[in-house]
């Protein structure tokens, strides 16, 4: 189980695997402060956390209070009956689900991430080791409002495996915290 405290050495190793390969967006993220997100252990062991949503009210759970690995697999059942070269995650909430599903794709495929908020994202990766996730040769990841034209420029050199299909896959917890943002990258 990972500790509660956020790791400033944690955060440098997941953001050194992301520029092996994204220098640009690890550089973006070594310039936001974490989120501060209230985390805890969920019942069975791995980490998890709540995110005040904008404007206030009660906060929302980014994985499962019980267990986040059964949560995880839930979430990525479409990728099951899925005929596809690339799944997009629209939300990486703690991560477990993107671990995951880069797993179920294998590494002939694409994993496009999508992360809107950056500091909820540096509060994780300070917490939770995506190392090899974040340092796999398949995996884009985005954050922030979505640029169109950065996106599109991103993906470019990927449209053969766009071509054989795509499965979208939301994360609830960030469609409720970023509906706009979510529904603007899905686009």
């Amino acid at each position: 189980m990972e500790a509660t405290d956020y790791n400033a050495d944690l955060l440098n190793a997941n953001l050194r695997a992301l520029a092996r390969t994204d220098p640009d967006t690890a550089d973006v993220l070594r310039q936001v402060e974490p989120a501060g997100l209230a985390w805890s252990a969920s019942k069975a062991g791995p980490l998890t956390a709540a995110a005040t949503p904008p404007g206030g009210g009660r906060p929302v759970q980014l994985a499962s209070r019980y267990d986040p690995a059964k949560e995880a697999a839930a979430l990525l059942k479409p990728l099951d009956d899925a005929d596809c070269a690339a799944g997009v995650l629209l939300g990486f909430g703690i991560g477990h689900h993107a671990a995951e599903a880069l797993q179920r794709l294998g590494p002939q495929s694409l994993l496009i991430v999508y992360a809107p908020d950056a500091a909820r994202l540096v509060d994780v990766l300070g917490h939770v080791d995506h190392t090899a996730l974040l340092g796999a040769h398949n995996i884009l990841l985005f954050t922030g409002e979505p640029d169109d034209t950065a996106v599109i420029a991103r993906l470019e050199p990927y449209a053969g495996f766009l071509t054989q299909g795509v499965t979208l896959l939301p994360h609830p917890p960030t469609r409720v915290l970023n509906a706009e943002a979510v529904a603007a990258f899905s686009k």
